[in-house]
């Protein structure tokens, strides 16, 4: 189905609305509510799309989470793994700086 001009964060909700032209549809919205989907497709003479795979709306999950670094000081950031936020905790602060570097990392989940 050629829908055109539809965003891709379309994928994360519900329900489409798209309006039916010659040889594609043309994006008019996105719901997460049926009713409303339905009321803005009779509106517009539009046509339902429903996405089976998400209910209401589903934002992607991140692939990140949340790192502290905890000594006498506390430090945090969200990073793909445990390289990246100690990397990101090296750049974040100047060696003139002085940090107690005995610490501890944890993960949130």
């Amino acid at each position: 189905m050629d829908i055109r001009n539809m965003p891709a964060k379309a994928a994360y909700y519900e329900f489409v609305v798209a309006v039916p032209n010659a040889d594609h549809y043309t994006f008019l919205g996105m719901y997460a509510d049926g009713h409303q989907a339905e009321r803005t497709a009779l509106e517009y003479g539009g046509i339902v799309i429903h996405n089976v795979r998400v209910h209401g709306y589903q934002p992607p999950k991140s692939e990140k989470k949340y790192y502290t670094f905890s000594g006498s000081w506390s430090w945090g950031c969200w990073a793909t793994d445990i390289e990246d936020a100690e990397k990101q905790f090296s750049e974040a602060y100047d060696e003139e700086i002085d940090i107690d570097y005995e610490h501890k990392i944890e993960v949130d989940e």
